[in-house]
């Protein structure tokens, strides 16, 4: 069974210098997204850190009181993975619920 962590946006905070250890699920770093304007695109970036391999890293998304969550994954860019999620119509909609979710390749 692969092994996975979630990391809901408002508890992400990861002690500094930690490492991720033989074994154990993927290590979530990301700082949340405090605002956003209407109508453009939201940019969430994440540092991941394994003991092995990432297999994937998605973005978990919706609307406040929504029950089921749309999802985005992350492409990784250099030192980290991030996303793109659409842009919410003035007026609408002022929060967002996200969570981040990574996968690493071990059995």
């Amino acid at each position: 069974m692969k092994r996975s962590s979630l990391v809901p946006a408002a508890a992400m905070a990861i002690m500094a210098g930690s490492s991720a250890l033989a074994n154990d699920p993927p290590l979530i770093e990301h700082q949340p997204a405090q605002c956003s304007v209407a109508s453009k695109p939201i940019e969430l970036c994440a540092s991941v850190l394994d003991d092995g391999d990432i297999a994937k890293v998605r973005t978990y998304f919706r609307r406040p009181g929504e029950k089921e969550y749309l999802v985005s994954e992350m492409v990784f860019e250099g030192a980290r993975f991030c996303t793109t999620l659409p842009g919410v119509k003035p007026g609408k909609l002022k929060s967002l619920e996200y969570y981040i979710q990574a996968t690493d390749t071990e059995y």
